[in-house]
């Protein structure tokens, strides 16, 4: 089964991620932690965007979509860095028009 979370244009959904030590599961700081948003046409629309840190081993992104033109679903990859391994992770959302444009 496919989830995808349904944003508008204007929206801004935030990308999250959860970082834990491959080891012990326990949550942990990675030295980078970066977004990339590509459009449904495989556009970048944001790059190399820093997370914001919430607590331990929990951070966000909000991206901004006014202005994002193009409609359809939107692919986030997460990048993080810790002790020189990286590992990437995605997220989507569909972005959708307001009913009054």
């Amino acid at each position: 089964m496919k989830i995808t979370r349904i944003v508008y244009r204007g929206a801004t959904p935030m990308v999250t991620g959860k970082f834990r030590d491959i080891l012990t599961h326990e949550l942990v700081d990675p030295d980078a932690a970066i977004v990339e948003v590509y459009n449904p046409e495989g556009e970048l629309m944001v790059g190399n965007a820093p997370m914001a840190k919430d607590s331990l081993g929990c951070y966000h992104f909000d991206v901004d979509t006014s202005p994002f033109t193009v409609l359809g679903e939107y692919t986030a990859f997460i990048t993080a860095v810790r002790n020189n391994r990286t590992a990437i992770a995605e997220t989507k959302f569909t972005l959708r028009a307001k009913l009054e444009e």
